[in-house]
């Protein structure tokens, strides 16, 4: 793509980004069509929703048009992240948190899901903790049953970081404070002896709301890794439309960064692409997920 039709695509982004900042009123957002439920309430940003089947709160995103990717100055952008590129997203609600494993046990005692690999795992298999050791499919069932899907990568990637383009789901400084990261309990080179957030693995979901996102969501930066819909590759440059990804590939998308991540992979941009180290048959200790719903539903709302 040649440098004026790059420079198009940013002029009427900034316009889109300005028009929906201008829109909003304290929680609210302008509404669209698809932003008003069948009873003809409207939703506003961080609309919640309890799950009937394992109670799992969700959060209702507003359909919107966000810049997806790292942009070319970014000097932490990584293989993968760039090209920055328009994407159109219709309404989603999103899990407040990770799945966790007395959720996944819910799914388990009904016959439905394949039993986690640390189940018997005394650092991992705590009732409030984000469940592991679950391939891509187990995941992907999980959310079939609930009534959804995993969130594409484009899905996610809003939810975290909004149409503001936040590095981090709470802002754009890092804060060691504000997630389960790599802190003096973690034996890597880059680890904070400043920073104890009392966890060496992974940390019950929703342990840290000073990182919630824009929306509310929790736990999208650092705890466990998460599963995404779409399969590993590069991007396109150009508008898209409810992007799905690659139709095939060698290995899926996690996202947000786990426990041990450095600052770089804990972004919201961060992706890693071209390997055939995640597979989506791996059942790892730090790769845990959560769901989205893309219908609108009128029941269990808390305005």
């Amino acid at each position: 793509m040649n440098w004026k039709i790059k420079l198009m695509y940013l002029i009427i982004y900034s316009l889109l980004a300005s028009m929906l900042l201008l829109g909003c009123r304290g929680n609210e957002i302008q509404l669209t069509e698809d932003s008003i439920d069948e009873s003809g309430v409207s939703l506003q940003v961080g609309t919640r929703m309890t799950r009937e089947q394992d109670g799992m709160v969700q959060i209702f995103v507003p359909s919107s048009t966000f810049l997806m990717g790292a942009g070319e100055s970014d000097p932490m952008a990584g293989e993968g992240e760039t090209p920055a590129h328009l994407v159109s997203l219709d309404s989603f609600w999103i899990d407040e948190t990770e799945v966790s494993n007395r959720q996944y046990a819910i799914c388990v005692d009904n016959e439905i899901c394949a039993p986690p690999n640390f189940i018997d795992n005394d650092i991992y298999n705590g009732e409030d903790y984000p469940v592991v050791g679950v391939d891509w499919l187990d995941a992907q069932d999980y959310c079939n049953w609930v009534g959804g899907n995993l969130p594409t990568e484009a899905e996610w990637e809003y939810a975290a970081k909004g149409i503001e383009g936040l590095i981090y789901p709470w802002g754009n400084e890092y804060d060691g404070n504000h997630l389960n990261g790599c802190d003096v309990n973690c034996i890597e080179s880059w680890s904070e002896p400043g920073i104890d957030d009392g966890y060496r693995n992974s940390a019950p979901v929703g342990t840290f709301p000073a990182g919630a996102s824009w929306v509310g969501v929790l736990d999208m930066a650092g705890n466990v890794w998460e599963w995404v819909e779409d399969w590993c590759g590069e991007y396109d440059d150009g508008f898209q439309d409810n992007p799905t990804g690659p139709e095939d590939g060698r290995c899926k998308i996690i996202r947000g960064g786990a426990w041990a991540s450095p600052p770089a992979g804990l972004r919201t941009t961060y992706r890693i692409i071209n390997t055939s180290e995640i597979s989506p048959d791996i059942r790892h200790p730090n790769i845990g997920f959560r769901c989205v719903i893309p219908e609108l539903r009128e029941e269990n709302h808390e305005y």
